[in-house]
């Protein structure tokens, strides 16, 4: 049906855009397509058959662990430093915090400031990137 088609046209687009950057660190590679996703024509892309829907895939390098997940873990290791009473919900620390309190503190915030300073080093990528005529990226999925 429609949602099927829209679905297979972002998948599309998704390939034609990741086959064409240069590799980034902190940018997901596309490892493997299909040959049903090399047609990058929009006339070509409509006439394509179901079959080649039907057969249309991307194979990405293997992420271990996807933002949503580390953000949740996180979260869980900053509210049991507060549950224990070792961390204030401020972050501050508490009076008589221990040496492995807050060296777990200062573990989290290097944690989070690398991961805000990997995703800003992709941006920066896509954006010098996105400056060249032949890349056409938009930022709509962070």
């Amino acid at each position: 049906g429609p949602a099927r088609a829209t679905a297979a046209k972002d998948l599309r687009a998704e390939i034609d855009v990741l086959s064409r950057l240069p590799r980034h660190e902190h940018i997901v590679r596309l490892v493997a397509k299909s040959d049903a996703s090399s047609s990058s024509d929009a006339a070509a892309a409509a006439a394509a058959s179901s079959d080649a829907t039907n057969n249309l895939f991307a194979v990405l390098e293997r992420l271990t662990e996807a933002f949503p997940a580390r953000f949740e873990s996180w979260q869980a290791r900053s509210e049991k430093l507060v549950s224990a009473g070792l961390v204030a919900a401020v972050s501050t620390v508490a009076p008589g915090c221990c040496v492995s309190c807050a060296s777990e503190r200062a573990a989290l915030w290097r944690a989070r400031v690398g991961a805000g300073r990997d995703l800003a080093s992709a941006l920066a990528f896509l954006h010098d990137v996105a400056a060249r005529p032949t890349h056409k990226v938009v930022y709509r999925d962070l």
